[in-house]
């Protein structure tokens, strides 16, 4: 981080209701966002920017502190204090779309196409999820890495009953949203999913793939995703993997039974 451009962009307004610790950290989340400050980029250390603003270290501690519980900031001993990425909180209470749910938190959604294909023949396991009609068997798979603001995120392996979309593979995927493309163009009614999550070691491919250290094993998630068409035909079945230092899940239960349950799934 520069200095001199700090001494430049940054003021405390003490005219403002707002404290100044929040003040101080909502400048560092607006340069975290704007990709002034950019991932695994160092910190000033406090005592600099308080030499620089005039202020207690209370003040920078706290807002430090503030950085840290919502992810924008890792503290590593004896090395300092770096810019990571800031937490994404997406809710699993309606369907799910990935590049949707990324712009609508105002983050910058993008994928990399690792495979798209068509199978004549596909796993087993596969199969008996989709439940094809028939004598109906190909599928379309699309395998892809995910990123928010170009930090990997997921690995997302689909797989597509080809008899609902036909000519699927046309489409280019790094560009276009999936979903867009099957309620826009194939005229599919998305109207349930449910999704089936278990904790993992990442193997070294997919560790790779999700920019993870070398140096031990990763713990992550694998998430297992089931939807159907208002019709009550299976159209997609995903299995997802991701860092768990990278991703939590909250759920909110409630007394009453008539209300639904609220599942978000949060990235970092």
């Amino acid at each position: 981080m520069d200095i001199k451009k700090f001494k430049e962009t940054f003021h405390f307004s003490y005219d403002s209701t707002v404290p100044l610790y929040m003040q101080l950290a909502s400048f560092f989340k607006i340069q975290i966002q704007a990709e002034e400050l950019r991932v695994n980029e160092q910190m000033l250390p406090e005592e600099t920017i308080c030499n620089i603003l005039g202020c207690s270290r209370t003040t920078v501690r706290q807002a430090m502190n503030l950085l840290a519980k919502e992810h924008y900031i890792t503290r590593c001993r004896e090395k300092g204090t770096f810019i990571t990425t800031p937490k994404v909180e997406r809710s699993m209470d309606h369907l799910y779309s990935f590049s949707e749910d990324m712009r609508s938190l105002g983050m910058i959604p993008s994928s990399q196409v690792l495979k798209a294909s068509i199978i004549q023949t596909p796993p087993s396991t596969v199969k008996n999820i989709l439940k094809m009609p028939g004598k109906q068997t190909a599928v379309f798979r699309l395998l892809r890495l995910r990123c928010s603001n170009h930090i990997p995120l997921l690995i997302e392996e689909t797989y597509i009953p080809y008899y609902l979309c036909n000519g699927i593979e046309q489409f280019n995927f790094e560009a276009a949203s999936l979903y867009n493309i099957l309620i826009n163009h194939y005229k599919l009614r998305l109207h349930h999913a449910s999704e089936n999550i278990e904790a993992i070691i990442l193997s070294e491919k997919d560790a790779k793939l999700l920019q993870c250290q070398a140096s031990s094993p990763t713990a992550g998630y694998r998430i297992h995703r089931i939807s159907s068409l208002e019709s009550g035909f299976i159209f997609e079945y995903t299995s997802s993997v991701t860092r768990a230092d990278k991703c939590t899940f909250r759920i909110d239960l409630y007394n009453n039974s008539n209300l639904s349950q609220r599942i978000q799934r949060e990235y970092y």
